[in-house]
């Protein structure tokens, strides 16, 4: 496990590192990278990951940063529990029984 991966990133978003640019300048594999920056960001630090025209991670230097940062993970938590209640909706519709059979 990378235990301080946030030493590899960037302050501010100016120039974020993408997880296969980390890979390349860690060895990790991206889901070790990943897991890492997750286990980071829980224990306080300030890791923002940016999509659109500038992808990656970089550390938070304005709590603007952070606060934007916030916002874009209650947006995707609002998508994914839209689309669990889809599911479950749909399982009551399916016959029971093993995978696929």
């Amino acid at each position: 496990m990378l235990t301080a991966i946030e030493i590899y990133l960037p302050k501010g978003g100016e120039h974020p590192l993408t997880a296969k640019e980390l890979q390349r300048i860690t060895g990790a594999d991206v889901r070790t990278i990943t897991a890492a920056i997750q286990q980071r960001r829980r224990e306080g630090v300030p890791i923002v990951g940016s999509k659109g025209e500038n992808p990656g991670y970089y550390i938070a230097i304005t709590a603007e940063d952070l606060r934007d940062y916030c916002g874009r993970l209650k947006h995707e938590e609002a998508e994914l529990r839209r689309t669990r209640r889809a599911c479950e909706r749909i399982i009551n519709k399916l016959p029971e029984g093993g995978r696929g059979e």
